[in-house]
Protein backbone atom coordinates (compact mmCIF):
# COMPACT_ATOMS: atom_id res chain seq x y z
CA UNK A 1 0.00 0.00 0.00
CA UNK A 2 1.42 3.42 -1.40
CA UNK A 3 2.07 5.65 1.85
CA UNK A 4 -0.23 8.76 1.29
CA UNK A 5 0.89 11.94 2.88
CA UNK A 6 -1.81 14.51 4.57
CA UNK A 7 1.40 16.65 5.53
CA UNK A 8 1.58 20.08 4.40
CA UNK A 9 4.55 20.18 1.49
CA UNK A 10 6.51 22.57 0.92
CA UNK A 11 8.54 22.35 -2.48
CA UNK A 12 11.55 24.23 -3.56
CA UNK A 13 9.92 26.14 -7.16
CA UNK A 14 12.99 28.91 -7.93
CA UNK A 15 11.93 31.56 -10.46
CA UNK A 16 13.39 29.49 -13.51
CA UNK A 17 13.55 25.38 -12.83
CA UNK A 18 14.87 24.99 -16.30
CA UNK A 19 18.28 27.33 -14.75
CA UNK A 20 18.16 27.55 -11.12
CA UNK A 21 17.81 25.00 -8.04
CA UNK A 22 19.44 26.41 -5.88
CA UNK A 23 18.50 29.92 -3.74
CA UNK A 24 20.11 32.15 -0.86
CA UNK A 25 18.43 34.39 1.24
CA UNK A 26 18.55 36.03 5.10
CA UNK A 27 16.27 34.86 7.69
CA UNK A 28 14.86 37.93 8.33
CA UNK A 29 13.80 38.40 4.84
CA UNK A 30 11.76 35.25 4.88
CA UNK A 31 10.45 36.24 8.41
CA UNK A 32 9.54 39.76 7.07
CA UNK A 33 8.28 37.44 4.00
CA UNK A 34 6.01 35.15 6.32
CA UNK A 35 3.06 35.45 9.46
CA UNK A 36 2.94 34.00 12.14
CA UNK A 37 0.89 31.01 11.33
CA UNK A 38 3.48 30.39 8.36
CA UNK A 39 5.81 29.96 11.06
CA UNK A 40 4.60 27.93 13.12
CA UNK A 41 3.26 25.33 10.81
CA UNK A 42 5.04 22.52 10.26
CA UNK A 43 5.59 21.51 6.58
CA UNK A 44 7.23 18.57 5.32
CA UNK A 45 10.24 19.85 2.68
CA UNK A 46 10.57 18.45 -0.36
CA UNK A 47 14.14 20.27 -0.85
CA UNK A 48 17.12 20.73 1.51
CA UNK A 49 17.78 23.21 3.52
CA UNK A 50 20.63 24.40 5.11
CA UNK A 51 20.04 27.20 8.00
CA UNK A 52 23.27 29.10 9.67
CA UNK A 53 22.55 31.64 12.30
CA UNK A 54 24.28 34.26 12.78
CA UNK A 55 22.54 36.42 15.35
CA UNK A 56 20.33 35.64 18.63
CA UNK A 57 19.26 32.14 19.51
CA UNK A 58 16.14 30.52 18.27
CA UNK A 59 14.17 27.07 19.26
CA UNK A 60 13.01 25.32 15.80
CA UNK A 61 11.38 21.95 15.40
CA UNK A 62 13.02 18.76 13.46
CA UNK A 63 10.56 15.77 13.31
CA UNK A 64 8.70 17.24 16.09
CA UNK A 65 11.93 17.38 18.38
CA UNK A 66 12.73 21.26 19.71
CA UNK A 67 16.04 22.54 18.88
CA UNK A 68 17.58 25.20 20.25
CA UNK A 69 19.85 26.94 18.29
CA UNK A 70 22.17 30.09 18.88
CA UNK A 71 25.02 31.96 17.15
CA UNK A 72 27.42 29.59 14.94
CA UNK A 73 25.02 27.02 14.63
CA UNK A 74 24.07 25.40 11.81
CA UNK A 75 20.73 23.40 11.06
CA UNK A 76 20.41 21.07 8.18
CA UNK A 77 16.69 20.17 6.89
CA UNK A 78 16.56 17.03 4.02
CA UNK A 79 13.96 16.51 1.66
CA UNK A 80 11.44 14.42 3.49
CA UNK A 81 11.67 15.85 7.22
CA UNK A 82 9.65 17.92 8.83
CA UNK A 83 10.29 21.29 10.23
CA UNK A 84 8.66 24.14 12.08
CA UNK A 85 10.58 27.66 12.96
CA UNK A 86 8.91 28.92 15.96
CA UNK A 87 7.41 31.63 17.44
CA UNK A 88 11.01 33.85 18.11
CA UNK A 89 11.83 36.42 15.25
CA UNK A 90 14.93 37.77 17.45
CA UNK A 91 17.61 35.76 15.52
CA UNK A 92 19.05 36.56 11.88
CA UNK A 93 21.14 34.18 9.74
CA UNK A 94 21.52 32.95 6.27
CA UNK A 95 19.63 30.29 4.64
CA UNK A 96 20.08 28.14 1.46
CA UNK A 97 17.62 25.66 -0.46
CA UNK A 98 18.65 23.19 -3.14
CA UNK A 99 17.33 20.58 -4.79
CA UNK A 100 19.14 17.26 -4.21
CA UNK A 101 20.00 16.21 -8.12
CA UNK A 102 22.20 19.72 -8.21
CA UNK A 103 24.83 17.71 -6.44
CA UNK A 104 26.51 15.26 -8.75
CA UNK A 105 25.47 11.62 -7.96
CA UNK A 106 27.84 8.36 -7.29
CA UNK A 107 29.29 6.18 -4.00
CA UNK A 108 32.66 8.75 -4.82
CA UNK A 109 30.45 11.68 -3.69
CA UNK A 110 29.56 13.39 -0.75
CA UNK A 111 25.73 12.77 0.46
CA UNK A 112 24.41 15.16 2.27
CA UNK A 113 22.19 13.31 4.63
CA UNK A 114 25.08 11.72 6.32
CA UNK A 115 25.42 14.89 7.78
CA UNK A 116 24.12 15.68 11.47
CA UNK A 117 20.87 17.42 12.05
CA UNK A 118 22.70 19.99 13.90
CA UNK A 119 26.31 21.30 13.54
CA UNK A 120 27.58 23.59 16.98
CA UNK A 121 30.63 25.66 14.66
CA UNK A 122 33.76 27.13 16.09
CA UNK A 123 34.20 31.18 15.18
CA UNK A 124 36.17 30.24 12.28
CA UNK A 125 33.76 27.79 10.99
CA UNK A 126 30.97 29.72 10.82
CA UNK A 127 32.54 32.63 9.62
CA UNK A 128 33.86 30.75 6.58
CA UNK A 129 30.43 29.22 6.17
CA UNK A 130 28.66 32.54 6.59
CA UNK A 131 31.34 34.03 3.81
CA UNK A 132 31.02 31.28 1.32
CA UNK A 133 26.87 31.57 1.21
CA UNK A 134 27.20 36.00 0.93
CA UNK A 135 29.24 34.78 -1.84
CA UNK A 136 27.22 32.42 -3.46
CA UNK A 137 24.27 35.21 -2.50
CA UNK A 138 26.14 37.48 -4.67
CA UNK A 139 27.06 35.29 -7.57
CA UNK A 140 23.19 34.28 -7.76
CA UNK A 141 22.41 37.55 -9.16
CA UNK A 142 24.63 37.78 -12.12
CA UNK A 143 22.75 37.85 -15.36
CA UNK A 144 24.74 35.09 -17.35
CA UNK A 145 21.64 31.92 -16.37
CA UNK A 146 23.74 28.84 -17.85
CA UNK A 147 27.34 29.94 -16.67
CA UNK A 148 25.80 31.10 -12.97
CA UNK A 149 23.96 28.11 -12.50
CA UNK A 150 27.34 25.81 -13.06
CA UNK A 151 28.72 28.58 -10.73
CA UNK A 152 26.40 28.00 -8.11
CA UNK A 153 26.50 24.35 -8.37
CA UNK A 154 30.24 23.90 -7.99
CA UNK A 155 30.56 26.47 -5.19
CA UNK A 156 27.54 24.30 -3.10
CA UNK A 157 29.55 21.14 -3.43
CA UNK A 158 32.64 23.07 -2.22
CA UNK A 159 30.27 23.89 1.10
CA UNK A 160 29.21 20.29 1.71
CA UNK A 161 32.27 19.44 1.37
CA UNK A 162 33.33 22.03 4.24
CA UNK A 163 30.59 20.68 5.82
CA UNK A 164 31.67 16.63 5.63
CA UNK A 165 35.24 18.27 6.91
CA UNK A 166 33.83 19.67 9.63
CA UNK A 167 31.50 16.50 10.96
CA UNK A 168 34.17 13.72 10.02
CA UNK A 169 36.55 16.20 12.71
CA UNK A 170 33.36 15.94 14.97
CA UNK A 171 32.81 12.40 14.86
CA UNK A 172 34.06 9.86 16.59
CA UNK A 173 34.82 6.47 15.00
CA UNK A 174 35.48 8.05 11.43
CA UNK A 175 38.45 6.53 11.00
CA UNK A 176 36.76 3.25 10.41
CA UNK A 177 35.78 4.19 7.09
CA UNK A 178 34.62 0.52 5.61
CA UNK A 179 31.93 0.29 8.02
CA UNK A 180 30.76 3.75 8.24
CA UNK A 181 30.17 3.23 4.50
CA UNK A 182 28.10 0.41 5.28
CA UNK A 183 26.32 2.08 7.89
CA UNK A 184 25.25 5.25 5.26
CA UNK A 185 24.24 2.64 2.79
CA UNK A 186 21.83 1.19 5.26
CA UNK A 187 20.59 4.39 5.97
CA UNK A 188 19.84 5.50 2.38
CA UNK A 189 18.65 1.89 1.94
CA UNK A 190 16.00 2.16 5.25
CA UNK A 191 15.01 5.90 3.64
CA UNK A 192 13.65 3.96 0.65
CA UNK A 193 12.00 1.04 2.05
CA UNK A 194 11.18 1.44 5.90
CA UNK A 195 7.31 1.20 5.12
CA UNK A 196 7.29 -2.13 4.54
CA UNK A 197 10.88 -3.86 5.00
CA UNK A 198 11.09 -4.66 8.56
CA UNK A 199 13.68 -7.34 8.40
CA UNK A 200 17.45 -7.03 9.03
CA UNK A 201 17.94 -9.75 6.67
CA UNK A 202 16.25 -7.60 3.79
CA UNK A 203 18.64 -4.70 4.40
CA UNK A 204 22.17 -6.99 4.43
CA UNK A 205 21.04 -9.18 1.38
CA UNK A 206 20.81 -5.54 -0.55
CA UNK A 207 23.84 -4.93 0.88
CA UNK A 208 25.72 -8.01 -0.14
CA UNK A 209 26.81 -8.34 3.50
CA UNK A 210 25.86 -10.81 6.80
CA UNK A 211 23.58 -9.72 9.41
CA UNK A 212 26.23 -9.66 11.78
CA UNK A 213 28.23 -7.26 9.87
CA UNK A 214 25.16 -4.64 9.28
CA UNK A 215 24.75 -4.92 13.36
CA UNK A 216 27.90 -3.93 14.03
CA UNK A 217 28.36 -1.00 11.58
CA UNK A 218 25.20 0.16 13.37
CA UNK A 219 26.74 -0.38 16.55
CA UNK A 220 29.58 1.73 15.26
CA UNK A 221 27.64 4.36 13.78
CA UNK A 222 24.94 4.87 16.76
CA UNK A 223 25.00 2.39 19.26
CA UNK A 224 22.64 0.08 18.65
CA UNK A 225 21.73 -2.83 16.27
CA UNK A 226 19.58 -2.60 12.76
CA UNK A 227 16.87 -3.95 13.71
CA UNK A 228 16.49 -1.07 16.51
CA UNK A 229 16.99 1.70 13.88
CA UNK A 230 14.50 0.42 11.23
CA UNK A 231 11.99 0.30 14.27
CA UNK A 232 12.65 3.77 15.14
CA UNK A 233 12.13 5.45 11.84
CA UNK A 234 8.68 3.57 11.53
CA UNK A 235 7.57 5.45 14.30
CA UNK A 236 9.38 8.38 13.50
CA UNK A 237 6.70 8.37 10.56
CA UNK A 238 4.36 7.54 12.69
CA UNK A 239 4.55 10.04 15.05
CA UNK A 240 5.11 12.85 12.01
CA UNK A 241 1.78 11.62 11.12
CA UNK A 242 0.04 11.80 14.36
CA UNK A 243 1.28 15.27 14.98
CA UNK A 244 0.65 16.85 11.25
CA UNK A 245 -2.04 14.93 9.62
CA UNK A 246 -5.82 14.14 10.30
CA UNK A 247 -5.27 10.19 9.35
CA UNK A 248 -6.86 8.00 11.63
CA UNK A 249 -4.13 5.70 14.20
CA UNK A 250 -5.75 2.38 12.09
CA UNK A 251 -5.20 4.18 9.01
CA UNK A 252 -1.25 5.26 10.09
CA UNK A 253 -0.95 1.55 11.32
CA UNK A 254 -1.94 0.17 7.95
CA UNK A 255 0.48 2.31 5.80
CA UNK A 256 3.24 1.53 8.12
CA UNK A 257 2.41 -2.36 7.43
CA UNK A 258 1.51 -3.06 10.97
CA UNK A 259 0.26 -6.42 11.47
CA UNK A 260 -2.67 -4.78 13.74
CA UNK A 261 -3.66 -1.79 15.63
CA UNK A 262 -2.56 -3.76 18.70
CA UNK A 263 0.81 -4.54 17.28
CA UNK A 264 1.22 -0.95 16.28
CA UNK A 265 0.28 0.57 19.88
CA UNK A 266 2.58 -2.06 21.28
CA UNK A 267 5.56 -0.90 19.56
CA UNK A 268 4.72 2.51 19.47
CA UNK A 269 4.27 2.46 23.78
CA UNK A 270 7.64 0.65 23.54
CA UNK A 271 9.34 3.12 21.58
CA UNK A 272 7.83 6.54 23.30
CA UNK A 273 6.44 5.40 26.88
CA UNK A 274 2.81 6.45 25.44
CA UNK A 275 0.11 4.78 23.43
CA UNK A 276 -0.79 6.42 20.16
CA UNK A 277 -3.76 7.67 21.02
CA UNK A 278 -1.97 9.35 24.32
CA UNK A 279 0.64 10.69 22.21
CA UNK A 280 -1.72 12.40 19.54
CA UNK A 281 -3.94 13.97 22.21
CA UNK A 282 -0.44 15.24 24.23
CA UNK A 283 0.66 16.96 20.79
CA UNK A 284 -2.70 18.94 20.52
Amino acid sequence: MKLIDPISELHFRPADPSQYAIELFSASDMMNRSSDKNLIRAYRYRCEMLILVTEGSTTQWLDGKPIKVQKNSLVLVRSGQTHQFGHERNWDGMMLLFRSEVLPSGKSTLNFNRLPDVLYLNEGESSALFYQMQQMQQDSRISDAQSIFQLLRYQLYALIARLDHIATNLQQNHNNSRLSHRFYEFQDLLEQHFQYAHQVKFYAEQLVCSEKSLNRACQVARKTNAKTLITQRRILEAKRLLCHSELSIAIIAEQLSFTDLTHFSKVFKKETGVTPAMFKDMEK
